[in-house]
């Protein structure tokens, strides 16, 4: 994740060849980890282009842009295009990834039990926290904070559609954490009071999340909601 956030924080300084080496080296790491590099730099990059062509000094209105709705025209596009090769059996194509999706799509029920969260409730969680974050920091003019705000919201419209299928939502869901995280930095770095409290909401709410709650005391936690 260290990485990704490395990547992520050099795409949107505009170092872009920089970011994509780290990207490729990542596979070191993790057979996911340049597929989820190039997602999230390329989310970075719509970001960068949508601020370049703004003159408000990138002020992130609380109705989503039209930019994110494309992002998240894409995701469902992404969706479509996953089931279809489930559903065709498109697994031996010649082409990265897309083996892995027979182990997540097939056999996704194996990974199933009651003290795991789904993927449609892990979506409505942070779609809710998204939301609630955004009351709370109201608007703004830095224009980084502004910049890590978009970001979050356009990886958030990206992957909502992919909840459909729970496994690979987990996966990419590492993009959010890594935009997700940046803007927590970014929020925190600035004074002004309201803008670090929405970025504490943040942080406080992992610590109370289900997932967390399974680690801290078990997965007899679940039953105690």
């Amino acid at each position: 994740m260290s990485i990704a956030t490395n990547g992520f924080v050099l795409a949107m300084s505009h170092r872009y060849l920089l970011a994509i080496c780290i990207c490729a080296l990542s596979v070191v790491f993790h057979k996911w980890a340049p597929f989820l590099g190039a997602l999230g730099i390329a989310m970075v990059v719509v970001t960068n282009i949508e601020f370049s062509l703004v003159r408000n000094g990138g002020l992130v209105s609380p109705r989503p842009s039209k930019t994110d709705l494309l992002v998240f025209l894409l995701g469902c596009l992404a969706m479509v295009a996953i089931k279809v090769i489930g559903v065709f059996g498109l697994f031996t194509l010649d082409l990265p990834m897309i083996g892995e999706f027979k182990h997540y799509l097939i056999g996704q029920d194996q990974y199933e039990s009651l003290e795991r969260v789904n993927g449609l409730t892990k979506a409505a969680l942070l779609a809710v926290l998204v939301i609630v974050s955004e009351v709370v920091l109201g608007a703004t003019e830095d224009a980084n904070l502004n910049k890590a705000r978009s970001l979050r919201r356009k990886v958030l419209m990206f992957i909502l559609p992919l909840a459909a299928y729970p496994e690979i939502f987990s996966r990419v869901l590492v993009v959010y954490w890594v935009s997700e995280l940046i803007f927590i930095v970014s929020a925190f770095a600035t004074t002004q009071t309201r803008i670090r409290l929405s970025a504490a909401l943040i942080f406080c709410s992992y610590g109370v999340a289900p997932n967390a709650l399974n680690v801290i005391i078990g997965p007899v936690s679940i039953f105690s909601f």
